[in-house]
């Protein structure tokens, strides 16, 4: 009976390290902010390169119409920020501009996906 708290209390130590040994949250929030900035900021082409692979990817298709695009993004809030190994996902509420698209009164939610990659967490949700 010894052994097998023994062992159950050693899993329980190891699943709460495994969650405490990443990236903390905050520097998903951080990642997500500055992807943000970057897009209002300097537009789609700078906002891809700080991106995920698959992320670039689907930008080079998009055309040439799309590359000084900008959108104004006013973050209300990063919540729900959830890290398993190099992925991430955080739930977004914000106001989101588009050119030629109006600003609706209420914040929108999103469900962004972020990778872990050599340190740095890239973004892998398009802009929408």
């Amino acid at each position: 009976m010894l052994v097998v708290g023994a062992v159950v209390g050693t899993a329980a130590v190891l699943v709460v390290r495994g969650v405490h040994d990443g990236p903390e949250p905050s520097q998903v929030d951080v990642a997500i902010r500055n992807y943000y900035s970057v897009l209002r900021d300097e537009g789609l082409t700078a906002a891809t390169a700080i991106s995920c692979p698959e992320v670039r990817e689907l930008a080079r298709g998009m055309g040439a119409g799309y590359v000084g695009v900008k959108q104004d993004v006013n973050i209300v809030k990063v919540d729900e920020v959830r890290i398993e190994g190099d992925v991430a996902t955080a739930k977004v509420l914000w106001h989101i501009t588009s050119p030629g698209v109006e600003r609706s009164g209420e914040p929108e939610s999103n469900l962004l996906r972020l990778e872990l990659d050599r340190g740095t967490w890239r973004m892998c949700t398009l802009p929408e």
